[in-house]
């Protein structure tokens, strides 16, 4: 919370604040200490989900880089003969996997953008 506000919440309890008249119901005491607690509360909050939010950002950084990865694994073996039915068989499992991460990454620019 910041200081400004804290200060002025003082201010108000000791009924200092300019302009603040010189007697006031309890209840209005109350009420500016729970709202003081309650932002304070909401900035804790802030801070925890704004932290929360750059390690998804990174996590998610990590797992394109992923992706483009394998995408160039790929792309670097393409034109390889398969000399086997397995061989043309795992090299099709991975076209479509590359084929998959390609169509992420490229999903993942145009959300960028």
């Amino acid at each position: 919370m910041s200081d400004d506000l804290l200060d002025r919440v003082e201010q108000f309890t000791m009924m200092k604040l300019p302009g603040q008249p010189m007697a006031m119901h309890m209840g209005t005491l109350y009420l500016v200490n729970d709202l003081a607690r309650e932002v304070e509360r909401l900035s804790d909050m802030q801070a925890e989900c704004n932290a929360a939010i750059a390690r998804a950002e990174r996590a998610e950084a990590k797992l394109k880089e992923a992706l483009r990865e394998i995408y160039e694994v790929y792309a670097g073996s393409e034109g390889l003969p398969a000399s086997t039915a397995s061989e043309a068989y795992l090299t099709r499992l991975i076209l479509e996997m590359a084929k998959i991460a390609g169509t992420a990454l490229a999903e993942a620019e145009r959300n960028e953008r």
